[in-house]
């Protein structure tokens, strides 16, 4: 249960000065009673107030320091039957809101300041619903007393085990995946060219595979099939280097390791085959 009480305290002043910052220390312990139906507190605080003289021209370095001493007393209505059970704490720190000068009294100029109190009120014994719940005398665990049940438990977990590594493969492969893909995304792309030939008369092979693979992997990247004139061609490659493949069933497969493309490059490659 939370309460909040505001209110105001006046001090003299002698100088007109500018508020830098502003604290209340309250007592660890304070007093507090039940009382007519009114729960009832009673605190001393220090009020801090760091500040600087106007017109001042050295006034963040001569920064001033004053401290008064105040009784903070309030009321709040309480109609609990259970009233006199209770823990009545500071829910948070007590702390100035609003600060002002009241000059309507020339002779003597006041500080006004607001404060806000948040009280915090809790029984002092749990009420039954709170109360801990012990198990009946005649409640009774069953053990695991057979190895194969133990077995059966740690296979399980074993398991469990196993899934969530297997969890966290496949989603550190996607990670990279992703990452691979975000980076071609921001390159330029590249273009790449050229006739499939046949080595002994130099016409034209259609229907050849080409594929790019990443160097050193088993996947293609990318493939293309050349057409009836013997040309193939990629127009969205990645910069990179490459291990190029060329098949045809009539023909020895040719691989080439290691080919670079360029960024933005717009390539003319021809490849020869060589019959079986």
């Amino acid at each position: 249960m939370l309460k909040i009480s505001k209110r105001e305290f006046e001090f003299p002043i002698t100088d007109t000065f500018c508020i830098l910052s502003t604290r209340i220390i309250p007592n660890s312990k304070f007093k507090y009673e039940i009382l007519d139906n009114s729960l009832i507190i009673q605190d001393t605080w220090l009020i801090q107030i760091v500040y600087s003289i106007k017109n001042n021209s050295d006034s963040q370095k001569n920064l001033l320091v004053t401290e008064h001493k105040v009784t903070w007393n309030t009321k709040f209505p309480w109609l609990k039957e259970t009233s006199s059970d209770i823990v009545v704490n500071y829910h948070k720190n007590p702390k100035i809101i609003s600060s002002y000068f009241n000059t309507s009294k020339k002779d003597t100029p006041l500080l006004n300041i607001t404060t806000e109190t948040i009280l915090a009120v809790e029984p002092s014994k749990p009420f039954p619903d709170q109360q801990i719940c012990l198990p009946l005398e005649n409640t009774t665990v069953k053990p695991i007393d057979s190895q194969n049940e133990w077995l059966n438990k740690l296979k399980e977990i074993e398991d469990k085990y196993s899934n969530l590594t297997n969890l966290v493969e496949t989603l550190e492969k996607r990670i990279t995946t992703l990452e691979k893909n975000r980076i071609c995304v921001l390159q330029e792309r590249s273009k790449l060219n050229g006739l499939i030939l046949d080595s002994l008369r130099l016409v034209p092979i259609t229907k050849a595979i080409i594929e790019m693979f990443p160097s050193g992997e088993n996947e293609p990247l990318i493939k293309t099939i050349s057409n009836g004139r013997g040309f193939y061609y990629f127009d969205n490659l990645t910069a990179g280097i490459y291990d190029v493949k060329i098949k045809h069933p009539r023909f020895a497969s040719l691989l080439i390791k290691d080919y670079v493309v360029k960024e933005k490059e717009d390539k003319l490659q021809d490849f020869i085959l060589h019959r079986n």
